[in-house]
């Protein structure tokens, strides 16, 4: 081997190091908090001040580690993960008012049935609908006065 091929082997070497070591740290950094949850009952529960802090994600999140562990059929953790996702809604609530994502109610569904292959894969927060007021038709208003200067 030359010198031009042993200097071109060991410039596509540290290459491909580089590139396996951004791998690593983009996944670290992006996808390991997320995984990083787990819940494995009640004693994993964060506190109703927690949640009400977290970012929407988060709490999607947390809802899927429960669902995950409370919907398995012969777990016995149903109602443990009712019970918390009863306290996530209410840090929901807090933020977005009365209405339910979807995710929250998948998770309850699912737990409900004892089915973990329902639980929510992805986070989706879907917005109400603006209702709009609707604008009287010509015919409804009433007819427009004309002023006749009296002589």
């Amino acid at each position: 081997m030359g010198k031009q091929t042993t200097v071109g082997v060991i410039y596509v070497g540290v290459i491909y190091v580089g590139v396996i070591y951004v791998g690593v740290i983009v996944f670290l950094t992006c996808l390991w908090p997320l995984r990083a949850q787990g819940w494995e009952g009640k004693q994993d529960n964060k506190a109703a001040e927690n949640l009400a802090q977290m970012d929407d994600r988060y709490l999607c999140a947390e809802a899927q580690a429960v669902c995950t562990q409370a919907a398995v059929p012969g777990a016995g953790m149903a109602m443990e993960g009712l019970d918390y996702l009863a306290t996530i809604r209410q840090a929901v609530q807090q933020k977005h008012g009365q209405a339910d994502p979807a995710w929250l109610a998948d998770s309850v569904t699912a737990i409900t049935k004892h089915s973990p292959q329902h639980c929510p894969r992805t986070c989706v927060w879907k917005q109400a609908k603006k209702r709009k007021v609707p604008v009287p038709a010509v015919a409804e208003m009433p007819p427009v006065q004309e002023h006749t200067p009296s002589p």
